[in-house]
């Protein structure tokens, strides 16, 4: 699945990675995401119910492993998360 040129399928291109190319290519999207950012610890997709199923993106910090949803994170973060899901 590819990224779309305004980022509008984010969630689901992260969770396709996140789901069938963990150990890979989301792998390099993560550790660029700790490069940029290094007060992130881990990039995790949740799976809700429905059909289609809702992904929801989640970024745990490292303070305190506090959890935060993406669309609650900024848009610096979202930016860089859509360059690197672009590169990977």
């Amino acid at each position: 699945m590819a990224l779309s040129p305004d980022g509008s399928n984010l969630t689901a291109v992260v969770a396709t990675l996140f789901n069938n190319e963990r150990h890979k290519r989301f792998q390099v999207l993560e550790d660029f995401i700790r490069d940029v950012f290094p007060e992130v610890r881990y990039v995790e997709v949740t799976m809700g119910g429905g059909s289609p199923p809702m992904a929801e993106v989640f970024l745990t910090l490292n303070r305190r492993h506090l959890t935060v949803p993406l669309k609650q994170s900024g848009t610096g973060i979202e930016q860089a998360l859509m360059l690197g899901t672009a590169q990977s």
